[in-house]
């Protein structure tokens, strides 16, 4: 968790939130953030990746769900209809019911495609502000697919089965690259941080 909290730290995310890094060690492969500014990596995900501007694009991403309320957003639209039925017909214990209902999806993340493709856009964003190669963000889809299409693996990634990774994801990213290109720049502080990570995660 220090060495993830080191490695952002060489990156200017430009949100108002406080954020802590935390690693969890896990033979899941997932990664996730939570309303207050809290990003959870998975050890088995940090261990499929192969650079440190994909694992930028991994914190750009989750990042992106924070500064731009996500989880608090799916709560809002999942709760206004099942809140308003149970005014109207007054049913107090439907509503209770509701709201626990909605609570446990913090924990399970799940957000829209709407929202999963203005984190990766907004990724995106940040990765060229910091100068950082964009190649990042497909290499790290690429590996996700990788690792949802392993013939040893007996279930799909959480990570996967939370942010519905398709061709059309890739396609649109890769679309963005073209319309905004940039070189991105070697950050020798970042990469050693990364080469640490990874030797304690291995």
């Amino acid at each position: 968790s220090q060495l993830l909290t080191s490695f952002a730290a060489h990156i200017q995310w430009d949100v108002k939130d406080t954020i802590t890094f935390s690693v969890v060690d896990s033979d899941v492969i997932n990664a996730y953030a939570l309303p207050g500014g809290y990003i959870v990596v998975y050890s088995a995900l940090l261990r499929k990746l192969d650079t440190p501007e994909e694992l930028a694009a991994l914190l750009s991403h989750e990042i992106s769900h924070i500064k731009y309320r996500h989880s608090m957003r799916s709560l809002v639209r999942n709760l206004s209809g099942y809140l308003f039925g149970s005014l109207v017909f007054n049913d107090v214990n439907g509503m209770m019911a509701t709201l626990f209902k909605n609570a446990d999806q913090l924990r399970t993340l799940q957000y829209s495609r709407e929202f999963e493709e203005e984190a990766d856009l907004k990724g995106l964003e940040m990765m060229r502000r910091n100068k950082i190669d964009q190649q990042g963000m497909l290499g790290l889809m690429e590996a996700l697919k990788k690792a949802g299409n392993e013939k040893s693996s007996i279930s799909i990634p959480e990570f996967i089965s939370t942010h519905p990774l398709t061709d059309h994801r890739i396609r649109y990213v890769q679309q963005t690259m073209l319309e905004y290109p940039q070189q991105g720049s070697t950050d020798e502080i970042r990469n050693n941080i990364f080469q640490q990570l990874k030797a304690a995660v291995k």
